[in-house]
């Protein structure tokens, strides 16, 4: 049976007693009310951790995992209540990531990593459409890239496995120069036009775009700023 990490599981009872001495020190956990509130939610978290990093352990896709993790972490517990600036609304309009992008070197062995490690089923990859439909264009030239994909659609966020197939590509050359892992985050947005040319005037540059069904999507080089590749997805 797949793991899932995420479900409820049994700790010893003194954990909380061997916890409770630390807990409160930081903040927001300054009172016995509000550290009784939270400590059912810190067990669950310690014990999902403790599973999860049972599968890293017993799994060939350790840097695939554990990122995409980190994501899921921050999104079902978000520690920050700050707000998005009036910048970031303009470009992304919520400022909420829909998708992960991971390049991976085999979609079927990294979807069965995947699917044991979120507790579902396996979605079928499928194979991009060719340049004629997807007017692919890379770093500036058309280009007859493409790629098998297998999307996980989990409640909170868009997990996308990417196989290059082809070149040149993004993914192509993010694999070749960087090996499996995290490629891009992405937004939904409208106007893709007009937020090409706000990244750009933010110093980012344009590294691929095309068509889908449905709508399109770029690619935006914010590896000098934020360490990896922004995606803008405009559906019709």
């Amino acid at each position: 049976m797949p793991v899932q990490p995420f479900s409820r599981f049994s700790l010893p009872h003194n954990w909380i007693t061997q916890e409770r001495n630390v807990i409160p020190r930081y903040h927001g956990f300054g009172n016995a009310s509000i550290f009784a509130d939270c400590t059912q939610n810190l067990i669950e978290l310690d014990t999902s951790i403790r599973k999860i990093t049972d599968v890293f352990r017993r799994s060939e896709m350790k840097k695939h995992l554990i990122v995409p993790f980190l994501f899921l972490f921050f999104s079902i517990f978000p520690f920050s209540n700050g707000k998005v600036s009036e910048n970031s609304v303009d470009i992304f309009g919520g400022g909420r990531v829909t998708q992960i992008g991971i390049v991976v070197r085999d979609i079927e062995k990294a979807s069965q990593a995947y699917a044991e490690f979120l507790g579902i089923d396996k979605p079928q990859w499928f194979l991009t459409d060719t340049v004629d439909k997807a007017h692919t264009v890379f770093k500036g030239d058309p280009s007859e890239a493409r790629a098998k994909l297998a999307f996980f659609e989990l409640e909170n966020i868009t997990i996308e496995l990417i196989e290059p197939v082809g070149e040149p590509s993004t993914w192509r050359e993010f694999l070749e120069n960087e090996g499996e892992g995290i490629h891009h985050i992405a937004f939904e947005i409208k106007g893709m036009d007009k937020k090409i040319e706000l990244l750009k005037a933010g110093g980012m540059s344009l590294l691929q775009k095309g068509d889908y069904e449905g709508g399109r999507y770029c690619y935006m080089d914010g590896g000098s700023k934020l360490g990896l590749i922004i995606e803008l997805l405009e559906n019709f």
